[in-house]
């Protein structure tokens, strides 16, 4: 059964603790006005553990249909223990703002923030106000915040450039809950390709990165194929959008189950064969060229640690045991 309590926050700018909460609807905070102009209403929601809990932001009212509502949906579904949504006033909201930066635009009815939980809940909320040039959270990843948004580093995605993936056309493997993307800036189909077969049937959801934002929302397929007919149609959506293509030019898989791409030992062997190279080279570097160690380490850190590094979990043995030559090469230069 659920109950509808009203925990109307006191103040702006002061993070408020609820412990056991019932299940059921909880309201926050009623605005009846929106911010002042430039101005933005942050609301973030925080967790030790993630229980289901759904921070929103609504039209009057909040109800178990969640109509007319905006909540931060990428952190939900990953079941990450931050969610942050905003409240803004006087300009329109794009639709790229209100799915990955979960906005909302306040009109003519009064805002209502508020909770929905299945469960027993707790969690601590923060509202603050922020310049509309802000952005909510912090940039990750290297990511740099250019009017409001995170620009993320190619790899990372999301509001806070958190969400890490791999280049699909990179991995032999595909590993169950992973995110993998391919560019299609400047791509169509005389002058790149895609075509992954896998051993056997994949289950996978897939998004158009310029178009919607719902990460985990797509629809389940189930193939054996990857092509690039499957992705040509994102070309003319990110044409059509008014959005930087450093961000928005890739094509997101999530993947719903484990997956062998059929032609991994090719791409297994080229990681070996550029292994064998760059510790050749290493060599040399470190018998004939120590009057340049300054630029022999930013040359390896650059060129390959921080290529590798954003493979997180999935780095295979080959990477790993690269790494590793590669800090042995510093410690010979005494870099």
């Amino acid at each position: 059964m659920f109950i509808l309590l009203h925990l109307f926050l006191q103040c702006l700018g002061q993070t408020q603790t609820f412990l056991n909460l019932e299940i059921g609807i909880h309201l926050l905070q009623t605005f009846q006005t929106g911010p002042k102009p430039n101005n933005k209403i942050v609301v973030k929601l925080e967790q030790e553990i993630f229980d289901s809990t759904q921070l929103l932001i609504c039209d009057s009212e909040i109800t178990l249909l969640k109509e007319n509502c905006v909540y931060d949906v990428n952190s939900f579904d990953l079941k990450r223990n931050t969610q942050i949504i905003q409240l803004v006033h006087g300009f329109k909201v794009e639709k790229y703002q209100m799915q990955l930066l979960s906005m909302k635009q306040f009109n003519e009815f009064p805002q209502v923030i508020g909770t929905y939980s299945k469960s027993i809940s707790n969690f601590s909320i923060t509202i603050t106000t922020l310049d509309i040039s802000e952005c909510a959270s912090l940039c990750q990843n290297d990511g740099i915040c250019k009017d409001g948004m995170c620009e993320c580093m190619q790899g990372y995605f999301g509001a806070d450039c958190s969400i890490v993936a791999l280049d699909i056309t990179q991995e032999s493997q595909y590993h169950k809950n992973g995110f993998y993307y391919f560019n299609i800036k400047g791509c169509d189909q005389n002058s790149c390709s895609l075509n992954i077969n896998f051993t056997h049937v994949g289950q996978y959801r897939q998004t158009c990165y310029a178009e919607d934002w719902y990460l985990l929302q797509q629809n389940m397929i189930e193939k054996r194929e990857i092509k690039i007919s499957d992705v040509q149609s994102c070309l003319s959506k990110i044409n059509n959008q008014n959005l930087s293509p450093e961000q928005f030019s890739y094509y997101i898989f999530y993947f719903e189950t484990e997956c062998e791409n059929s032609q991994g030992s090719n791409i297994q062997n080229t990681k070996i064969i550029l292994i064998i190279v760059v510790t050749t080279v290493g060599g040399s570097i470190s018998l004939c060229c120590q009057g340049r160690k300054r630029n022999i380490r930013y040359f390896l850190q650059s060129h390959y640690i921080q290529k590798l590094t954003y493979k997180g979990t999935y780095l295979n043995n080959h990477i790993k045991q690269y790494q590793i030559n590669i800090q042995v090469w510093q410690i010979q230069m005494n870099v």
